[in-house]
């Protein structure tokens, strides 16, 4: 994707209205000779004049999933957590060299919000509040 940041925030827009998500942030990795660009968007935000969002992958809204942060479980319905996941990754592989994709979704406990971050070509990862889990290498499958 070689859109300008007000082209990344409607994409992001997009995606988080789609997925029921809570908001989206990307690390845009310019190349070597440029900073990195942080584009951070939140549910519900609009811009006026925005440019048309570019695609985004197939995915549903998330409703909340049920959280036990002391032990570190996750309640959603079957499949739920692996469409977000897959779309959250096919989003993120769209992006250059070493940019990152953070997508975050409400729980049932406010103060663990479920997190999923991916990078292209690397595995995800998931956090339930301020606790990261790396995933399998090639999870979920596509």
């Amino acid at each position: 994707m070689s859109e300008g940041p007000e082209q990344h925030a409607a994409t992001l827009r997009a995606f988080v209205a789609a997925a029921g998500a809570a908001g989206a942030m990307l690390v845009l990795d310019l190349g070597p000779d440029a900073p990195p660009l942080l584009v951070d968007v939140a549910a519900g935000e609009a811009a006026s004049g925005e440019p048309a969002p570019g695609p985004i992958p197939h995915v549903h809204p998330l409703a909340p999933p049920d959280v036990d942060a002391e032990r570190a479980e996750l309640t959603a319905p079957m499949g739920a957590i692996a469409m977000a996941a897959r779309a959250v990754r096919e989003l993120a592989g769209g992006y250059p060299g070493r940019s990152v994709l953070t997508v975050q979704w409400a729980t049932t406990d406010a103060d663990v919000p479920l997190t999923i971050a991916a990078r292209r070509g690397e595995a995800l990862v998931i956090a339930l509040g301020a606790q990261p889990f790396a995933l399998p290498e090639g999870w979920p499958p596509a």
